[in-house]
C-alpha cells in the first residue's frame, strides 16, 4: 500500500479463524459475457509469479480455489491464510498480482459486477472493503493443522531429509543412540 495514498474506512472485517488459519469466502456477480476471460485473467495472474503453489506458500496460503458456477454468472472464491485479513490480502496484492497496484494481475476483478470503479482506480483500502462486503463469513471453518504453512513445509523438507538419513546403511550405527529413539519411533509410525 503506498504511503500517500489517503485511508480509506475500514470496515470490520469477517472470516472464521481455526489454529493458526483465517478463512475468506467470496461470493461474486460476473458480468454478462464476461466468465471465460474472467477464467483466463485469474491464471494469467496467479502464474505471472511463476510458481501459483510457490507463490501462495510464500503468503500463508493453505488452499484457494476460484469457482465459476450459476451457467458462467457467478464465482465463488475461498482461501484459507495463516495471517490476519488485511496482512493476506496486502500480500496477496504484493507477491500474486505484482507489487506496484497499477502494475498488478488484479484486472480481472474488472469482470466483476459492483466494483466501484475499475481495479486499478481503487484505494487498497477501499478494495479490500469490497472484498469484505462479497464475503460470507463460514458458519464451519475447521483447518486440521496446528503449524503454520512454513512450518508445515519444513515439516515435509526435515521429513525428507530424515529419510534420506533412514535409506542409508553408513547412518544405522549414530541411529543406535538412545536420544534418536523419540525420533525413530515417530518415524516408524
Amino acid at each position: 500500500m503506498s504511503s500517500n495514498e489517503a485511508t480509506a474506512t475500514r470496515v470490520k472485517r469477517k472470516g472464521l479463524k481455526s489454529g493458526v488459519a483465517t478463512e475468506y469466502t467470496g461470493f461474486f456477480k460476473i458480468k454478462p459475457g464476461h466468465a471465460k476471460q474472467l477464467v483466463k485473467d485469474i491464471l494469467a495472474s496467479l502464474t505471472r509469479r511463476g510458481d501459483v503453489r510457490e507463490s501462495y506458500a510464500r503468503i500463508g496460503v493453505y488452499d484457494a480455489s476460484y469457482v465459476v458456477f450459476d451457467n458462467d454468472t457467478r464465482l465463488l472464491l475461498k482461501i484459507s491464510f495463516d495471517t490476519d485479513f488485511d496482512t493476506y490480502f496486502d500480500d496477496a496484492l504484493t507477491i500474486l498480482a505484482g507489487g506496484d497496484k497499477g502494475q498488478t494481475g488484479g484486472s480481472w476483478f474488472n469482470h466483476l459486477e459492483g466494483l466501484p470503479g475499475s481495479f486499478d482506480s481503487l484505494t487498497w483500502e477501499d478494495f479490500k472493503n469490497w472484498l469484505v462486503a462479497q464475503q460470507t463469513e463460514a458458519a464451519i471453518f475447521a483447518n486440521t493443522s496446528d503449524g503454520s504453512v512454513k512450518e508445515i513445509q519444513k515439516a515435509q523438507h526435515v521429513q525428507k531429509a530424515f529419510q534420506q538419513v533412514l535409506d542409508n546403511p553408513e547412518a544405522a550405527q549414530a541411529l543406535k543412540h538412545p536420544a534418536l529413539k523419540p525420533l525413530l519411533d515417530e518415524a516408524a509410525v
